[in-house]
């Protein structure tokens, strides 16, 4: 098996580890394909928010927490802009 590469990668399997998970239980849960499921724990490329979100929640983990540690240099645009936003608001 694949050792994760990624802060993101290494949450993921130390989650599922805590639970006694496989990669494939974890998919399942979240009606994530398990091959997209593996790429997301051991591949260093960025992941679709939309699971990261699915995939934080079917743990129990708040959301931007898992966002900043897929894909900070977004994370941080995204901040920014909220900030701004509400800035000007």
């Amino acid at each position: 098996m694949k050792q994760p590469i990624t802060k993101f990668g290494a949450a993921i399997q130390k989650e599922r580890h805590k639970r006694n998970l496989s990669q494939r239980d974890v998919a399942r849960a979240t009606k994530i394909s398990s091959p997209y499921m593996n790429q997301m724990e051991v591949s260093d490329y960025a992941p679709d928010p939309f699971y990261v979100v699915r995939v934080a929640e079917f743990f129990g983990i708040e959301s931007a927490r898992w966002l900043k540690l897929a894909l900070p240099e977004q994370f941080k645009l995204w901040s920014e802009a909220l900030r701004d936003r509400d800035a000007a608001g």
